[in-house]
């Protein structure tokens, strides 16, 4: 039980480090092994303790907005030019690729993070390679608008 406390702590440490306490283009959580059971994995996961990672598919402009209005850099900003940042934020997105490599950089991000507190409490996430098509169907995200990005096996060096 110690390992899955230390990954929830990880998790929620990872709000606080994050540009932005708005909205994300993705989430992380900790799943337990046996939800994923009988699926094929290249390398099978050893521990019983393993963290997702998920994109949102619904993240657009709107939550953009949301974003830079939570951002830390938001919070500097005069509050008469605030208005103008949010949009001058939202406006460098001109197309669905861009803001498809603006969520990717920003889940990329979130991953590095959630690796190095991981690190702190001793722990390692090891990438498990798996084809998430399966996991997708496993769980249903796609009902839910969000797409399998990462799955990591928790490994407790301690």
């Amino acid at each position: 039980m110690e390992i899955e406390r230390k990954i929830d702590s990880s998790i929620l440490n990872l709000y606080q480090l994050m540009p932005s306490t708005g909205e994300w283009p993705f989430t992380i959580m900790r799943i337990d092994r046996i939800q994923i059971s009988g699926l094929p994995f290249e390398n099978s996961p050893v521990s019983e303790c393993l963290v997702l990672v998920l994109k949102r598919t619904d993240f657009d402009k709107e939550d953009i907005s949301d974003y830079a209005k939570n951002s830390k850099e938001y919070e500097i900003v005069p509050i008469a030019n605030r208005q103008a940042f949010v949009e001058s934020f939202v406006n460098k997105f001109d197309n669905v690729q861009e803001i498809n490599q603006w969520t990717d950089n920003i889940i990329s991000m979130g991953i590095g993070l959630i690796f190095q507190l991981a690190k702190q409490h001793g722990l390692e996430l090891k990438t498990l390679t798996r084809l998430f098509s399966d996991l997708d169907f496993h769980i249903e995200f796609d009902a839910k608008m969000l797409q399998p990005y990462e799955l990591f096996e928790v490994i407790d060096n301690n």
